[in-house]
């Protein structure tokens, strides 16, 4: 298949007919390239308003557009984020949305999986087809033969899954990020801290920490953990943090790598990738022992000075010592359980602990004055609060012995148990786990203890082990332990939010018993409930063993499954055994060469819709055009509903007309009849159409001065108490009390978790813990499987990271950013490498006990000793090499290496893409035809086109 003639810096247009066996490709190519008819002329310029998508950071962009076209992208200084910077990924914008190889049009496989052959066909054809596929799947097998997934990159639509999902009653949705990708930390901080769904937690790279972009506080010092805000969002987490520093903010960085935030570091932590646990826990010892917590936040608005209950694990409840008598404790859990504010009403049963409280009941203090147990009322004031713990009682908050009430022994407080779980972790054993200085471990903890207001950043790098969820309630115990929380300065704050809906939510109303029951991994970790997705190596041994039962059909939006899921070569060998395979993205993949029947083309950013909160502002990503027949998700999974309830399915029905109010009791949004509908949904809470929005925004929703609402919890609610925190105690919760009901009945994320509390999960860490059902309240360290303290034929440990120029598997068809970076790179410490024999600048085999795969070596101090690092990365190049197709994944996919089996985390159903071990050695050469040089990617250079009309729907009701 010959390349296209042109040069780098002329826009060529591309005409040619569409014919049945036309390939999709990496270079200009007949059939899927066409341009297309042209329905709509603009003429002038103008100046559009929009958000970049080319990552999750959502910055504010201003785009040229001139008769029609894209011509220019700048950043839009309205964004009090990134004070108008963009980074490369965000000004490849028009490199992406004109790129050549765009999906344009519906396709039909013709031939077999991975013979690349296509035939154009109609939305009204594609959108029948794959309906009709479904509901005669439905029928015969169930709604859990069909599944769905998504992706994080790029993805305007996120939730779109779960809504089809719902839809059709189907149980299971994954996304290869969830549990390696943010959620364990959305797990931990809203069991611990309690605060706000979405930004309540330490990930700056999710738009996250708004309190660091208030130029008006000081925050003196910010521990970088897992993270790297110069590559995640060089705009905006970039921008601040080279502001804070020079404002005299010191910063830690813990990471294996010398990142950019390292390099500028007061203290680099070169941390062995999967023992960040050990570390937490020694800093958790050393804050204690060296009274380095907030004392006057832990004891008054914390759980940790509660005595727990030795035989649950729970901490105690007054009522059930006799303290206070029950009518007493009904009233005060009537009156706390209406706030709706703070969602003290979690649970399901004032009478069952295993579904959580309706309301917070008075707990138990172990207090010095009268030497025995004291009844804590929850507080209706400041004034009661400080007069309870200042004045009327002692709280003793340490004792090794414990205490002795009516007779039973054993009776420990909170943080106790806390100081016990740390206990062994002092800086001399740390040092020796994390391969890290001990005078460097205590230097980093003074930073963070010392300093008036102090935060952490929390990375996804901990998402990516089976560790996910103790490292994560790491962060939150340490946030916790330190006080960073709603004052002037921290970065755990709840803001006040718009009225709007940036997604149209999961219709969560819709999900039936029978949906989480037959959820493939979420009643072993149920913290997935939570995005209300499946574990994904269970949705494959469903798959390969026909057990609890076989999906059959796979709906995929997102980009290269095939280069972003561990152990890739497990789902390449299951494509076979499915029926039916429909991939919808922006341009062709490995995962679309090798496994889809349909194509369904989708928009790029610069011509999709969506309000989006930044600060105390609602900005709208508005289209600037729209080119051939692609569509907003939305209305794809809209219309296959649509078209499923005309076949019959009367739960589609439902989804569409919400006729029992089942979808709006929940707060969700029924699925829109058309495009313009689905726009006018997300704003219709401001009072405004979609258009009358995009004409005001940015849109100031609350002034600066009222937004920063500090200290929310001290606020009186509706009935009189403080406002608190969304958690049983009414309190952040360092001791979590919320992981333990979540591990007996899948509470809070459960739609019925009458479901699950006949079969709580055992404690995997129930030797070490009080709790032996239910998650461990506590962070507790395991060494990975795969160990450099144990293994020696594969002796290096194994760490990813992302590069500024590209965000997940996206962007590798950009030619300027494949310019920039255009094979993946595996960083060597200088000593391994000569130790391995590989040098700098030349290919290498790196293999670990799954695969093999290449990467060109840089040797640099960049990287610790006994650890390698590698981007994930794919080469769009081999799609329409003929023959070589599968080089496009099978090459250099680093994810090929790691580890989908074996040891997954016990909350999340996390598996292994970091730490695990592998070796290297040297290699001849790369992979024959990968593209290494700038005029290889010419192919990729934009094609211009004319705009075309919104398809508002292909199915009319």
């Amino acid at each position: 298949m010959g390349q296209a003639t042109m040069t780098r810096r002329s826009f060529a247009k591309v005409s040619a007919l569409v014919a049945s066996g036309a390939a999709l490709g990496a270079t200009i190519d007949v059939g899927n390239l066409v341009a297309a008819e042209a329905k709509v002329t603009s003429s002038g310029t103008r100046k559009v308003k929009t958000l970049c998508r080319a990552c999750v950071a959502r910055c504010a962009v201003i785009a040229t557009v001139e008769n029609g076209r894209v011509v220019k992208l700048e950043g839009n200084t309205e964004d009090g984020t990134t004070h108008g910077g963009l980074c490369a990924k965000g000004l490849s914008g028009i490199q992406a949305l004109y790129n050549p190889n765009r999906n344009k049009y519906p396709m039909r496989r013709v031939g077999e999986r991975g013979g690349n052959e296509w035939e154009r066909i109609t939305w009204e054809q594609a959108i029948d087809e794959i309906a009709q596929k479904l509901w005669e799947s439905k029928k015969q097998y169930g709604p859990e033969s069909i599944f769905m997934s998504t992706g994080g990159g790029g993805n305007p639509q996120f939730w779109s899954v779960n809504r089809f999902a719902a839809a059709i009653q189907s149980p299971n949705t994954f996304e290869p990020g969830c549990a390696q990708c943010y959620l364990p930390r959305m797990v931990s901080y809203k069991l611990m801290y309690g605060g706000d769904f979405m930004t309540g937690n330490c990930s700056m790279a999710d738009s996250n920490c708004f309190e660091m972009y208030n130029p008006e506080v000081d925050i003196d010092a910010v521990v970088i953990w897992a993270a790297q805000p110069a590559a995640d969002t060089p705009p905006g987490g970039g921008r601040v943090m080279a502001d804070r520093r020079a404002a005299g903010c010191k910063t830690v960085v813990v990471d294996p790598r010398f990142t950019v935030d390292a390099a500028r570091a007061d203290v680099w932590l070169p941390i062995r990738a999967g023992s960040d646990v050990a570390m937490q826990l020694c800093w958790v010892k050393y804050m204690i022992e060296k009274r380095g917590y907030d004392a006057d936040f832990c004891l008054k608005w914390t759980n940790l000075p509660y005595l727990v209950d030795p035989k649950t694990g729970i901490p105690v409840r007054a009522v059930d010592l006799g303290l206070v008598s029950k009518e007493e404790n009904d009233a005060q859990m009537a009156a706390t359980a209406t706030d709706t504010l703070t969602g003290h009403a979690t649970a399901k049963s004032n009478d069952n602990p295993a579904l959580g409280y309706c309301g917070i009941p008075y707990f138990v203090i172990w207090d010095k004055k009268t030497g025995g147990p004291v009844a804590v009322p929850y507080p209706k004031s400041e004034e009661e609060l400080n007069r309870f713990f200042d004045e009327e009682t002692e709280a003793e908050l340490f004792n090794d012995e414990g205490y002795t009430i009516d007779g039973v022994s054993g009776y420990k407080t909170a943080f106790q148990l806390t100081y016990e779980r740390s206990r062994e972790w002092t800086l001399e054993k740390t040092a020796e786990v994390t391969w890290c200085d001990a005078a460097d471990i205590e230097a980093a903890i003074d930073i963070f203890c010392e300093a008036k207001t102090a935060g952490i950043v929390g990375g996804v790098a901990t998402d990516q082990n089976p560790q996910s969820g103790q490292a994560s309630a790491g962060y939150a115990l340490l946030s916790l332990l330190n006080g960073d929380v709603e004052k002037p300065g921290a970065l755990l704050q709840r803001f006040p939010k718009p009225a709007m809906a940036d997604e149209l939510g999961g219709m969560y109303g819709l999900v039936s018993a029978d949906m989480e029951r037959n959820r493939l991994g979420f009643s072993e970790h149920r913290g997935i409930g939570q995005w209300a997705m499946s574990v994904i190596p269970y949705v494959w041994d469903a798959i390969e063993t026909g057990k609890p039962y076989k999906p059959r059909i796979w709906l995929e939006r997102s980009g290269n499954k095939l280069q972003n899921l561990a152990e890739t070569e497990r789902c390449y060998n299951l494509l076979p055994q499915l029926d039916l395979i429909v991939h919808m993205y922006m341009y062709p993949t490995s995962f679309t060469i090798e496994a889809a029947d349909y194509v369904l083309p989708i928009l790029e950013w610069l011509e999709s819709n969506q309000p989006i909160q930044i600060l105390n502002k609602v900005f709208a990503r508005q289209e600037c055009t729209h080119l051939f027949e692609t569509r907003n998700e939305a209305m794809i999974w809209s219309d296959l509903t649509k078209r499923m309830m005309e076949l019959g399915d009367e739960d589609c029905r439902e989804a569409i007309y919400d006729t029992k109010g089942m979808v709006a009791a929940a707060g969700g949004i029924p699925m829109p009849l058309t495009d313009t509908d689905e726009r006018n949904a997300h704003v219709a809470g401001l009072g405004m159409t979609w258009d009358e929005f995009c004409d005001k925004a940015p849109y100031e929703f609350c002034s600066w001065e009222d937004w920063h609402t500090y200290y929310y919890y001290k606020q009186t609610d509706a009935c009189g108490y403080l406002t608190g925190f969304g958690t049983a105690s009414g309190k952040c919760e360092p001791y979590s009390e919320g992981y333990i009901t979540l591990g007996l009945s899948a509470s809070p994320w459960a739609m019925h978790p009458e479901v699950f509390v006949d079969n709580p999960v055992e404690n995997p860490n129930a030797a070490n813990s009080l709790v032996k059902y239910g998650y461990d309240p506590l962070p507790y360290y395991e060494e990975p499987e795969e160990s450099p303290l144990t293994d020696t034929e594969y002796p290096l440990v194994m760490s990813n990271g992302r590069l500024p120029m590209y965000h997940h598997g996206t962007l590798r068809n950009v030619p300027y950013l494949r310019e920039i970076y255009p094979v993946p790179e595996v960083w060597v410490y200088p000593d391994d490498a000569e130790k391995y024999g590989v040098k700098d600048g030349q290919w290498a085999w790196i293999r670990s006990r799954r695969a093999e795969i290449r990467g060109k070596v840089r040797v640099t101090k960049g990287v610790r000793p006994g650890e390698v690092y590698m981007e994930r990365f794919w080469l769009p190049e081999f799609l329409d090499q003929e023959g070589k197709r599968d080089q496009s994944w099978c090459s250099v996919t680093v994810n090929r290496l790691s580890k989908s089996t074996g040891r997954l985390s016990d909350v999340n159903g996390t598996y292994t893409l970091r730490a695990y071990q592998v070796a290297i050695a040297p290699a001849e050469s790369g992979p024959e035809g990968a593209w290494t040089e700038p005029e290889d990617f010419e192919p990729w250079m934009p094609q211009y086109s004319e705009p075309t009309e919104v398809i508002q729907t292909c199915v009319t009701l």
